[in-house]
């Protein structure tokens, strides 16, 4: 993968130091990125065609998750990735149920 033919990957992460160590790797193995945080900004990425798949925290400081990835599958099937510190089973259930393609548990905690 190289220049514009990469895949772009749409990460919505809100603490600074995992965003960055997020957006370094998903670079490092040719993917071009961008940054999100807001619904309104999430959703609006999404319906210009601005990303390829997304990479979702569910603890966001002004919505959940769950419930973007819920709104976000009422008109897309663009891949959800959630990363997260949740490691409950109810959660994992609850993302996937909300339209997340995975669910991948950090090892850093919640």
């Amino acid at each position: 993968m190289t220049g514009d033919e990469a895949p772009m990957v749409l990460v919505v992460e809100d603490d600074p130091a995992i965003e960055v160590m997020i957006l370094r790797c998903l670079r490092r193995f040719g993917y071009r990125t961008c940054t999100a945080l807001g619904r309104a900004e999430i959703q609006a990425t999404v319906e210009n065609g601005g990303c390829d798949a997304i990479v979702l925290d569910l603890g966001l400081p002004s919505d959940d998750g769950i419930d973007i990835a819920r709104a976000l599958r009422q008109h897309s099937a663009v891949p959800i990735l959630m990363l997260t510190g949740r490691s409950g089973i109810q959660e994992r259930v609850a993302g996937l149920e909300a339209g997340a393609d995975d669910y991948i548990v950090t090892p850093w905690g919640a």
